[in-house]
């Protein structure tokens, strides 16, 4: 498939996605109602930005590869878009990323976020177990403090514990 087709097809892609996580898994899955009205920011505050961002951003490529004076970003001729490999760990991040949104709700934000970390690290070629490890960590408290101490945003403790 050429450069450009792939570009429309991606960005169809995250606009679908986008869609199914604005209109069904946000509002079927992230509990908004009670307390979370006098506190503040709800629990879907960020994931909806984010998805808007998202649709944006695929919106801006999809126009762009329209746009004959932009075309030449994506028909670099000789080029290839991605390696097969490159494409597998791609799909594989994703993988990832759909299981942890699903072990969250069953293991928690502190059970499920360092393995995760681990994952794509590995994913992207980092060999250093003990910096990944430390990484991971650092990464899952920084969050935990940033989200839930000076942005009052509660995360899911898991089925598991309760």
């Amino acid at each position: 498939m050429e450069p450009l087709k792939k570009e429309r097809f991606t960005a169809i892609f995250i606009l679908i996605v986008v869609m199914l996580i604005l209109l069904y898994i946000i509002p079927n899955y992230i509990e908004t109602s009670g307390e979370y009205e006098v506190t503040g920011l709800s629990p879907a505050f960020f994931p909806v930005i984010a998805a808007i961002f998202m649709g944006l951003l695929s919106c801006l490529l999809l126009i762009l590869t329209f746009i004959k004076k932009w075309s030449h970003f994506f028909n670099s001729e000789g080029e290839i878009w991605l390696s097969r490999s490159e494409e597998m760990k791609a799909g594989l991040a994703c993988a990832i990323i759909v299981g942890y949104y699903f072990a969250l709700k069953f293991t928690g934000f502190f059970i499920a976020t360092p393995p995760v970390i681990l994952g794509l690290f590995f994913l992207q070629g980092e060999r250093k177990i003990v910096k990944s490890i430390i990484i991971a960590l650092v990464v899952t408290i920084s969050v935990y403090f940033l989200f839930n101490n000076l942005l009052n945003v509660q995360f899911p403790g898991g089925k598991l514990f309760k």
